[in-house]
């Protein structure tokens, strides 16, 4: 079964890879390659790939590697339904996505809270001149009472 892989060439710290057809079973440092298919450089991303010929291979049942099968869906190359591109999890991305979520909980939730709040101050407020103007009637009946009786 042959698989698409990256192989890495290029000095330290200068990577370069070469999108190779392999037999499954050999390492890509092997030098055991079946066909050179195009060159991907991961430092300006530039891929230079032999479109025609990966297709072909995938038609015919080779397996790409996680990396080799992202570049192709990157380059537009149509990958077969039971590949799997898998995309690498940056952890510093996920947790500030993460803190970002639960902020904008909190926040929701504290938004919810003033609403409730202000709510609560508005019915107190009615409940507070309900009984002011109460009192404001009863005292104008007490002074007509008063009245009445002085009269009387």
């Amino acid at each position: 079964m042959l698989a698409l892989r990256l192989q890495r060439t290029g000095r330290k710290k200068i990577a370069n890879y070469r999108v190779i057809a392999q037999e499954h079973r050999f390492q890509p440092t092997s030098g055991k390659v079946v066909a050179y298919l195009g060159h991907y450089n991961p430092h300006t991303k530039e891929a230079e790939l032999e479109t025609e010929q990966i297709q072909e291979y995938l038609n015919n049942g080779a397996h790409p590697s996680d990396a080799a099968a992202k570049l192709f869906a990157r380059q537009g190359i149509k990958l077969p339904d039971w590949v799997n591109v898998r995309e690498f999890k940056d952890k510093k991305v996920e947790r500030e996505a993460a803190e970002k979520a639960k902020a904008e909980a909190e926040a929701k939730v504290a938004k919810e809270a003033a609403k409730t709040e202000k709510a609560a101050d508005k019915k107190a407020d009615a409940e507070q001149k309900k009984a002011d103007d109460n009192d404001k009637t009863d005292a104008k009946e007490d002074d007509a009472k008063d009245k009445a009786d002085t009269q009387k």
